[in-house]
């Protein structure tokens, strides 16, 4: 019995730390990812070794603050899904559920845990190096996950890549100042304390010899701070300025003793930074606050519960045609695109679930951090460094870092000595264990079921063929909340001429995305139609959603010229050559070439189409 409380127990706590991170690094994809499948399967069966690990220890299970709080944020998540039920969000919805399964799993797991936080802050480095040397490969080879990026490690993006390379840099940083003579302090933290193979010997001690031993011992030192500065010296290529602020506020709070004296010049430097890192990417960072201020535009109108879970994008694409509707400044919107992702965690959260969501969240991730200081710095500050990224990103919407997140939170909520917790007795323990196993085997099931069927969305995805309708109706039950499928499975329908049949479709579409073609392709459904009216009114949201695209009113050009109505046409041709573009193209300019020809034909005064003509600038 004490050599399965020793080293039986400890040992399949690690092998659950490794699984979970060698979980985060397979490849992300932008749904459904193997990883998920995986996950699923895992969950029960951590569940099962989790139950006994609790029922076969003295004193039961632990209630601590946090595990009450997320309780009664999963019960309002859980009713404000399926009580509102405003937008699709069966995705969105069981990763959720998969996460609050996972938390439970490792809460019973890490149960009276004698698994110490460097076995978790070596994992992170170790697995980011893999990540970092993947970059590598991806910059020497010129080819990453995406056909727009070279780096992006085994995500599809630089920039959530760049989040688990400065996770590992920021424990880096933080080791080499709170060691002993840095390298050496390093050198033992990971080479002497974690005794591989639970022998009394050190790793070096085999070699025979003094002198060899010493040897031995500085080249794997620097060997071992060569490998761990791998993501440090990866990280600069992404060029991700979310990257840079986290690491960076973080190397502020651990070095403040060093720089003290010189505090004022330090922030002066890093103010004059900022503002240059702003101005290189200005676009960017315009986008992202229109995104903001768009969302909360909308939010305003249902302040405590939020629009509802999955009315993200929806919300964001309504507030801007708002904002547009009353304030026709063209700068403002001269940054907007199609909004994916609220680049901030809590506008996301504020947005669709109300203050009361927001709050509760607010109060998790205060106690999770407080609790997270006391036990381990190094994650503390690591787990900082992911909170200040998902201020202008979005990790949490991606597999790999709601593992991570969960992991260390459920870690350090399990540990031995905890004084604010409620004890549980072993019946209800038994209890909780089964309930747990049989949520995560029902959610290991609908997942897998959810994505095979995304795969065969995906074996059709772009053709829109007629021969895949049939497939296109058999999978749309589970498919409501994929953009990319509707708006398929509506041009399908309208190259058939179903034009009625398309726009349910597109309805569909308009309430799960924030692109503008949705719109367009239903007022090109009403005008095949001859229903110029609705035709007009999509149009014109179509443009209010993203006031920067000229196709909008190019097609409201063009069905003022076939319908003989000159006046809106020349309103209409007027317009677009005094609109600002975000993107300049061949497609552009033969637009304002259309309304060019239209002007002239129907402008008879000479100077009026001069003094129009004038007012557009290249």
């Amino acid at each position: 019995m004490i050599k399965i409380k020793t080293y039986i127990i400890p040992l399949l706590q690690v092998m659950t730390l490794v699984f979970l991170l060698w979980v985060t690094i397979l490849p992300v994809e932008q749904r459904w990812s193997d990883a998920d499948g995986i996950l699923s399967y895992a969950i029960p069966v951590l569940g099962v070794i989790g139950g006994m690990f609790v029922l076969f220890t003295r004193g039961g299970g632990k209630l601590t603050i946090l595990d009450g709080l997320l309780s009664v944020w999963t019960i309002y998540y859980i009713g404000r899904v399926w009580l509102g039920a405003e937008y699709p969000c069966g995705m969105e919805w069981l990763q959720v559920m998969e996460m609050v399964a996972m938390y439970v799993v490792l809460r019973m797991m890490f149960h009276d845990t004698r698994v110490q936080s460097w076995w978790l802050c070596v994992g992170i480095v170790l697995f980011a190096c893999y990540e970092a040397m993947v970059g590598a490969g991806q910059l020497m080879s010129g080819n990453g996950r995406h056909h727009i990026f070279v780096l992006t490690g085994t995500f599809q993006n630089p920039g959530p890549y760049s989040a688990y390379l400065m996770m590992a840099g920021t424990i880096v940083i933080y080791g080499l100042q709170n060691t002993r003579n840095n390298l050496n302090g390093i050198f033992r933290l990971v080479l002497i304390k974690s005794k591989i193979p639970y022998t009394k010997y050190k790793l070096y001690d085999v070699v025979k010899g003094e002198r060899l031993r010493c040897v031995l011992k500085d080249v794997l030192q620097y060997i071992l701070f060569i490998i761990i500065s791998l993501p440090l010296l990866i990280l600069p290529a992404t060029w991700s300025r979310a990257a840079f602020v986290g690491i960076g506020v973080c190397a502020l709070w651990i070095f403040r003793n060093r720089y003290k004296k010189y505090r004022w010049i330090v922030w002066g430097a890093l103010a004059a930074v900022a503002v240059a890192f702003y101005f290189i990417k200005r676009g960017s960072a315009d986008g992202r606050s229109l995104i903001w201020m768009a969302s909360l535009t909308t939010w305003m109108h249902d302040m405590w519960l939020g629009v509802g879970i999955g009315g993200f994008r929806h919300a964001c694409a309504e507030g801007i045609a708002e904002m547009w509707r009353t304030k026709h400044e063209t700068g403002m919107f001269a940054s907007a695109g199609v909004t994916d992702y609220a680049y901030n965690a809590f506008v996301k959260i504020l947005v669709e679930q109300g203050l009361v969501g927001a709050l509760l969240w607010i109060a998790i991730t205060v106690v999770a951090m407080w609790r997270l200081y006391f036990k381990s710095q190094a994650l503390f500050m690591a787990m900082m460094s992911l909170l200040i990224f998902s201020m202008f990103s979005y990790p949490f919407e991606l597999l790999p870092y709601r593992i991570i997140a969960v992991m260390v939170i459920a870690w350090s909520e399990s540990e031995r000595k905890n004084s604010f917790c409620l004890h549980v007795n072993k019946i209800m323990c038994t209890f909780v264990c089964i309930i747990i196993i049989a949520f995560s085997w029902f959610l290991k099931a609908k997942i897998t079921e959810r994505i095979t069927q995304d795969k065969d969305a995906n074996l059709f995805a772009g053709m829109r063929n007629s021969a895949f309708l049939s497939d296109y109706y058999e999978l749309l039950p589970y498919e409501t909340d994929n953009p990319q499928y509707l708006f398929d499975f509506a041009k399908t329908l309208r190259e058939e001429k179903r034009y009625e049949d398309s726009n349910a479709i597109l309805r569909k579409g308009i309430i799960v995305s924030a692109d503008p073609m949705f719109y367009i392709i239903m007022g090109n459904n009403y005008r095949d139609e001859r229903l110029y009216d609705l035709a007009e009114e999509a149009y014109k949201k179509a443009y209010d959603i993203m006031p920067n695209r000229l196709y909008p009113l190019y097609q409201l050009m063009m069905m003022y010229s076939e319908n003989g109505d000159k006046s809106k046409a020349i309103d209409m041709a007027s317009c677009i050559r005094n609109s600002y573009v975000k993107i300049e193209s061949n497609a552009t300019e033969q637009m304002r070439e259309k309304a060019d020809s239209i002007l002239r034909k129907n402008v008879s005064d000479n100077a009026q189409y001069r003094s129009m003509h004038g007012g557009y600038k290249r």
